[in-house]
Formats: C-alpha cells, structure tokens, sequence
C-alpha cells in the first residue's frame, strides 16, 4: 500500500490497525470510531485525531427551505440512462 497523508479510517478494529502501515512519516491516522493509539503514532513519527460530528436534523430542513427558494441548484452537465451506471 502506499504511504499517503492522511489516512481516514471508517470502521476500526483490524482495518484501523492496518491503516498504520498506510501513513506518510508525519501524516495522520483518523479514526471516527476509536481513539488511535497515541504510543503507535509517537513510534511511526505520525499524528492520531479522532473525530466526531453530531447530526443536527435542522440542517437537511435549511438546506431544503434554500432549494425551494432557489438560492441553491444544481448543474447538472451530463447525463446518462441508469442502465449505464456500471459504466
């Protein structure tokens, strides 16, 4: 695997633990699950963030309000019959 920076890990236990061997020397292990191991990132010279958010249901209800009074719209440039998704 390549090193990259940085590494966001979305399922924990094993994956996380593999998601080490894919940080660049002084990139970053983030985890929305578990907390990383702050002693496995001082030994690969990496940092380790945890991060969260809390769904806030008056959002979708703005951004919609924003849609029907068409401040919002979409661009859509192309399109393509559902049949050809796989493509």
């Amino acid at each position: 695997m390549p090193e990259v920076d940085p590494v966001f890990n979305l399922v924990g236990g094993e994956t996380q633990t593999r998601s080490w061997n894919g940080v660049a020397k002084g990139g970053a292990l983030i985890s929305m699950l578990a907390e990383p191991s702050q002693t496995e990132a001082s030994r690969r010279g990496v940092r380790r963030e945890r991060f969260t958010a809390r769904p806030d249901g008056g959002q979708p209800i703005a951004i919609s309000a924003l849609i029907d009074k068409g401040h919002i719209r979409g661009h859509n440039r192309l399109r393509f019959p559902i049949n050809s998704a796989k493509r």
